[in-house]
């Protein structure tokens, strides 16, 4: 397994360093990289669920499963 880098996404674009919530937020970046398959598989589920539960209409959630396929392809 890679060594996760301390070097930060933004770095050398601010004078100043970033807060310490922002860094402990930040911190898990590498960890859910490899997590996004499922977070996206999960969404499109739940865009279901929701449409299926008349809180968004059909359209809106093909419209967010259309979206969620592209990240997934990216």
């Amino acid at each position: 397994m890679n060594k996760p880098s301390n070097k930060k996404f933004w770095s050398g674009r601010f004078s100043k360093d970033s807060a310490e919530l922002l860094d402990r937020f930040n911190s898990s970046l590498s960890f859910d990289k490899r997590l996004y398959k499922q977070d996206i598989t999960c969404s499109i589920a739940y865009a279901k669920t929701l449409a299926h539960s008349k809180i968004i209409s059909v359209s809106e959630s093909e419209e967010i499963i259309h979206g969620l396929n592209k990240i997934f392809e990216e």
